[in-house]
């Protein structure tokens, strides 16, 4: 008996949905679960993902996406030889599962464009913002957050452990749903920017404040006088909340001193400190390991060695500057490759003779990313981050595709 075409259709939705709460947000859960319990539940989550998003796109013709699966697979590979000089294999997969994940995710979205096309990775994309937010503003507004920072320092990071993570996402997430409201002047997407919007201003890190700040009033100009008016007043409805966070905002220069002390002590495990211990491992490890990497236990083995004068207590850790991490594990043959892939498809939509909104909100998102990853790090494994990579990729790729269709047809129909 043949299955009636509204069932199949019913029933891949139903399959799109139960991905779009496993991928987008299970993470954003689990984060909160480590930050209330500190209980590791996202390693074991992201872990399962992974493994069962590579099962399914090691059955795809890879040819179709061949430097997507170098950056996936190249991590895995270096992780298990790597593992026969060093040993410590579950952290260098562990490890290598982080920075390929959102690569391999690309690679099922594409395979998958007919049920996550442009609108569905949109649509997404906001909702995570929309339920992150959620998560930071209701916990600020009961009064149960938890502080950025420190106590009595200006911000709340709501129920997340990592600001930086969280902030980079709702970053771009606002992008993304500031332009799903000045297409669609739809109430539902201009309540998600708004609480978007509102929830950055709570987090209080600097990319935060200028992104709750800079992005609304670029997407506002756009608008026509009528639509000015409507953004104002549900401005005014979220007054009472924004006058609180105003208030706060008042102790943030002390927070800031404070921070740059203590970021530039020695016996603290800052990024600057790291960053001497990596730059020491650098100068001394062979050109072959620069070229194709030392695995994930050298780079950080090594560098937490090179600063035992230093007599630092705890774990190993990584610098968390994305290209640094990247050259210490994976050589400069994958640093070069990772960022010259996401830079091509900001180049090539640039270059685009007309662009819609739609592309340059995810330019704009893109930029975003890829100078996150640059300049403060921790981008590209980002657990949390990692499905709204994914999405700008893959929402990239079919514009380009769709576009190149399109000149392919104009130019037999001018040739005909």
């Amino acid at each position: 008996m043949n299955q009636h075409p509204q069932d199949t259709n019913s029933t891949s939705v139903k399959k799109t949905k139960l991905i779009f709460l496993l991928l987008f947000i299970t993470p954003l859960f689990a984060d909160a679960i480590y930050s209330l319990t500190e209980f590791r539940i996202g390693i074991l989550y992201r872990g399962l993902a992974y493994i069962a998003i590579l099962s399914y796109i090691t059955l795809l013709p890879l040819r179709r996406y061949k430097t997507l699966t170098f950056l996936c697979f190249y991590p895995l590979i270096l992780a298990l030889g790597s593992s026969l000089f060093y040993g410590a294999l579950t952290l260098g997969l562990t490890e290598a599962a982080k920075y390929s994940y959102p690569f391999a995710m690309t690679i099922f979205f594409l395979s998958k464009s007919k049920a996550f096309n442009k609108l569905t990775l949109l649509n997404c994309i906001t909702n995570l913002g929309f339920v992150a937010s959620l998560l930071i503003l209701i916990p600020y507004i009961l009064g149960i957050g938890k502080p950025t920072y420190f106590e009595g320092a200006y911000g709340n990071k709501g129920f997340f452990s990592a600001q930086n993570d969280i902030s980079i996402t709702l970053a771009i997430c606002l992008v993304l749903s500031a332009y799903q409201y000045t297409s669609s002047r739809s109430t539902t997407s201009l309540v998600k920017s708004t609480l978007i919007a509102l929830s950055l201003l709570v987090l209080g890190t600097r990319l935060a404040m200028i992104s709750a700040l800079i992005i609304p009033i670029c997407f506002i100009f756009q608008l026509r006088f009528k639509s000015i008016a409507i953004v104002a007043l549900t401005l005014i409805v979220f007054a009472s909340p924004l006058y609180n966070i105003v208030a706060d905002y008042l102790s943030f220069s002390a927070y800031e001193n404070q921070k740059f002390e203590t970021m530039s002590s020695l016996g603290d495990k800052g990024r600057i400190t790291l960053l001497t211990g990596a730059n020491r491992f650098f100068e001394n490890r062979s050109i072959i390991a620069h070229i194709f990497g030392s695995g994930t236990f050298e780079y950080l083995n090594q560098t937490f060695k090179n600063l035992s004068f230093l007599q630092l207590e705890g774990d190993m850790k990584a610098v968390e500057m994305d290209p640094i991490d990247l050259f210490g594990q994976f050589g400069i043959i994958y640093t070069v490759a990772l960022y010259v892939f996401i830079s091509s498809f900001i180049i090539r939509l640039l270059k685009l003779p007309t662009k819609t909104k739609e592309t340059k909100s995810i330019i704009i998102a893109l930029i975003l990313a890829l100078l996150n990853s640059i300049f403060v790090g921790h981008t590209i494994n980002n657990a949390i981050l990692a499905p709204v990579v994914a999405s700008l990729l893959s929402m990239a790729t079919i514009i380009l595709r769709e576009r190149s269709k399109k000149n392919e047809y104009t130019t037999v129909g001018k040739t005909a």
